[in-house]
């Protein structure tokens, strides 16, 4: 894994996790199947663009976690995700702090609402956000300030509802 190098564009991929199956406990929720492939829609459009992350963050819940493994064969098969307990119903601002800990060059956390949208709303310099299910934002910084890059929604959200 490379180590951040200030000369070159840094990525950040911030994702809400995949649809997930609400009739069990918040924690435990495990995605449904349409949650699966969306998040391996995700990861190829991810690939599909050059935006592979060397570095994962999720969550201890297991749909973020099952998010990731969707979508990592595919995508980036030799990235362990790093699970962070305290990104389980927190603030924004443990998110950030985290971003601020990253040592690589592209860095993708899978997270919840209403945090991951807090975060991402602020970084895209807008006043409200409400990530959908899947939905993943990519920026590059330049300099100290996040540069929105790309709203990538699952395939479910661009397919139209059949009869």
């Amino acid at each position: 894994m490379p180590l951040f190098e200030p000369k070159l564009p840094r990525m950040l991929i911030l994702m809400r996790h995949a649809l997930a199956d609400r009739s069990v406990a918040d924690f435990e929720r495990p995605l449904t199947p349409v949650g699966q492939v969306d998040a391996w829609s995700i990861g190829v459009q991810l690939k599909g663009m050059d935006w592979v992350p060397t570095e994962v963050v999720v969550t201890s819940a297991i749909r973020t976690q099952q998010t990731w493994a969707a979508m990592r064969d595919h995508l980036a098969p030799d990235v362990e995700p790093c699970i962070e307990p305290g990104l389980f119903r927190c603030r924004e601002s443990a998110i950030e702090a985290r971003i601020q800990q990253c040592r690589s060059n592209t860095l993708m956390v899978i997270a919840h609402n209403p945090a991951i949208s807090r975060l991402t709303a602020r970084y895209m310099d807008i006043t409200a956000l409400r990530l959908g299910t899947g939905w993943t934002v990519v920026f590059e910084r330049d300099g100290k300030k996040w540069n929105f890059l790309q709203l990538l929604k699952p395939k479910s959200d661009w397919e139209p509802a059949v009869d």
